[in-house]
């Protein structure tokens, strides 16, 4: 039964929805014959008794308006209220608690068999409660139907017959329809010829129209959702469009007369029974209205026919049919850098040759190659973590974390020979390849560790882009698109001619790629356009264009410019909402020998809503917050090279940075920060340790 009430909640959620389409095409329809408003509560019926339909986009339930109450909501139903059975002891003896989630340390591993305490759960089921209501309403509301209906069959036991299917009876106040199967007419004694004219023809028609049926389908709809106020306000307007597309048919047959057809239903204005399960009466409904409408009805035009009947047909597909299944909407192109959830990747240098490929976990507070070979001694070819560089003058690769693929992006360069770059995957099993490399004189984007990205990834494809250096074709470059799995690749867009170098700085959420070209010969003195390019139109468009003088930087999102005079900061989404400006004014004014030292450089800091601005000889910076207007000096000669410029990973309160450890001073190490200690410009550092290789 609660299955059932669910049902019909939901069905009744739906129609509300179709009842409020319905009486918005009813107001339009106030000059159209009301046939067509009666015509239009088929469909509510419809949506009240079938919880489906055909799928279209032509549904009202695909506009945002009513997307809420589509068919097939869910609803929360069931309140959990958990408490514990009993108090459970406490106990403290200076030693930390620890989590059976948390990996624990291996000469530390003790089994560990977590207590879980005893609890009761008192469940409260809402949904039975209100269908055990629900069918108690039912239940009454029908009785009433029933006893009604006896008590009426009653007081015309005695009626005579006096013609066909028509009937007299002293107990008759007002002409009423009784019966589906063998309906009957019943009519007073007493009546004029014309009042019995227009009383015959008017419950003929409703006869003929099959009016009779279609109220007690309205009515058993309305037994099954009678908690709903919208559905027996429609099962009294659907009453008063019955009758007065009634009164319209038989004027318009010119079987009565309309100034003899209103005084009969004033006559028998007075006598009406108000109950839902009453049968049709002919002057019960509305008859202030129906009188008003009999008096000033003409032959409707056909342009007012046509446009009524176009009405209908569009209110009664778009409330018939269900919403279209949505299209999933496509996660935005991620960027793709050297940073996971967990940590960040790294590679280190072992000779003039090789490398190793290395995971800091942050998490774990552990910098270890990524090797799981048991046994490996993570110094040879025969480690998976091993890279064997070209030659000794090969650059460090890029390591990249492309959703499931590790990437390392090459420079092949020897002395004297032309760029050399390529993209290789890595796996454990297969070791290093190679899905692109590049030609001729083209260069692939170019990232240092912990950078902002040049490459996004998107359901397995590498986006990135590819510049042509060639002084024969100017600065030319392609927009790529990589399989990760294949290794196939895709062309999406191609420049020639003269053209800075272009690489992709940010995605827009609704899946667009942001690129940006720079034109220049150094900092400040640089023309940079940014343009947005459009994975399913292929289309470009330009974003922001920034003149000599300003200063811009972009991240995933959106696009940060500090202006020429240095005294706003403006920030512009991705995702063509509005734009926002910050003054500066308060900035300079607290540390204004930063403001005179000389322009400033606007960087991010890979930490959320926090920006680092630099002074142009590189000795300090400020860490500024916009949105707070917190700002913070560090000076870089109390803390060497760590700063704030190599942040390689943050979450979880702390920062892991590079580290100079003075016992190795050949290998790189890392460090971590507190949150807290870095925004406030202190330089505290607590090693990652290195498991023993």
């Amino acid at each position: 039964m609660t299955q059932l009430f669910l049902s019909a909640v939901n069905m009744s959620i739906s129609a509300s929805a179709v009842i409020l389409a319905v009486l918005l095409a009813r107001f339009a329809l106030q000059k159209a014959p009301k046939k067509y408003s009666y015509l239009l509560w088929a469909v509510v019926g419809f949506r009240l008794a079938v919880p489906f339909s055909l799928k279209s986009a032509l549904s009202v339930f695909n506009l945002k308006l009513f997307s809420a109450a589509a068919p097939g909501a869910a609803l929360e139903t069931t309140v959990h209220l958990t408490v514990p059975a009993s108090p459970l002891p406490a106990a403290s003896e200076g030693i930390p608690a620890i989590s059976p989630s948390q990996p624990i340390a291996p000469d530390l591993a003790v089994n560990i068999t977590p207590i879980e305490p005893s609890v009761q759960t008192l469940t409260f089921d809402w949904a039975a409660f209100f269908a055990v209501l629900w069918l108690v309403g039912m239940i009454l509301l029908a009785l009433w139907a029933v006893v009604s209906e006896v008590r009426l069959r009653r007081s015309v036991a005695t009626a005579t017959h006096y013609e066909g299917n028509v009937w007299q009876s002293e107990h008759v106040r007002s002409p009423f329809l009784l019966g589906l199967i063998r309906p009957r007419i019943y009519i007073p004694y007493g009546l004029s010829d014309q009042a019995l004219n227009d009383v015959l023809t008017h419950e003929r028609c409703h006869l003929h129209r099959g009016d009779p049926l279609f109220r007690k389908i309205a009515f058993a709809l309305l037994l099954v959702h009678w908690f709903n106020p919208l559905v027996w306000l429609s099962f009294c307007l659907m009453g008063r469009d019955m009758e007065l597309s009634c009164d319209e048919k038989v004027l318009q047959d010119g079987h009565v007369d309309a100034a003899g057809y209103s005084r009969t239903l004033l006559a028998f204005a007075a006598n009406r029974r108000h109950f839902a399960a009453a049968p049709l009466a002919f002057g019960e409904t509305g008859v202030k209205s129906r009188i008003k409408n009999a008096l000033s009805w003409k032959s409707p035009k056909r342009t007012v026919t046509l446009t009524a009947a176009l009405i209908t047909l569009l209110v009664l597909a778009a409330c018939g049919l269900d919403p279209r299944a949505p299209i999933a909407a496509k996660a935005p192109p991620l960027p793709v850098t050297d940073r996971t959830e967990t940590g960040f990747y790294t590679i280190e240098r072992l000779d003039n040759t090789s490398a190793q490929l290395r995971f800091v976990d942050c998490v774990q507070g552990m910098d270890h190659p990524l090797c799981e070979k048991e046994g490996c001694t993570h110094s040879g070819p025969d480690c998976p973590a091993f890279v064997q560089l070209d030659n000794e003058f090969e650059d460090l690769p890029d390591v990249l974390a492309a959703e499931d693929t590790l990437l390392l992006v090459r420079n092949l360069t020897g002395m004297g020979s032309t760029p050399n770059q390529r993209i290789q995957k890595w796996s454990p099993e297969e070791g290093l390849t190679t899905l692109y490399q590049t030609e001729d004189e083209e260069t692939l984007p170019w990232t240092s560790p912990g950078s902002e990205a040049a490459y996004y990834v998107q359901d397995g494809r590498l986006f990135f882009t590819v510049n042509n250096l060639s002084m024969n074709s100017g600065a030319a470059f392609r927009l790529m698109a990589l399989n990760l799995a294949t290794g196939s690749t895709e062309v999406l867009w191609e420049a020639e001619g003269q053209r800075g170098n272009t690489w992709l700085v940010g995605a827009a959420p609704d899946g667009g790629l942001v690129l940006q070209s720079i034109e220049g010969s150094g900092p400040f003195d640089e023309e940079i356009s940014y343009e947005r390019f459009d994975l399913e139109s292929r289309g470009l468009k330009k974003v922001y264009e920034s003149p000599k003088g300003e200063w811009t930087q972009a991240d995933s999102d959106g696009l940060w410019v500090l202006s020429a005079d240095q005294k706003t900061l403006t920030r512009i989404p991705f995702d063509g909402s509005r734009t926002s400006s910050f003054p500066l004014d308060k900035v300079w004014k607290a540390f204004p020998e930063e403001k005179s030292a000389g322009k400033m450089m606007l960087f991010n800091t890979r930490m959320d809503n926090w920006l680092r601005l630099i002074r142009a000889d590189g000795s300090n910076e400020l860490l500024f917050e916009p949105q707070t207007g917190r700002v913070q000096l560090w000076k870089l000669e109390d803390v060497g090279d760590t700063g704030t410029a190599f942040v390689r990973w943050w979450g979880d309160q702390k920062l892991a940075v590079p580290f100079y450890d003075p016992e190795q001073p050949e290998q790189i190490s890392y460090a971590f920060m507190r949150e807290e200690d870095y925004l406030n410009g202190q330089a505290n550092f607590d090693p990652i340790p290195r498991p023993n290789q």
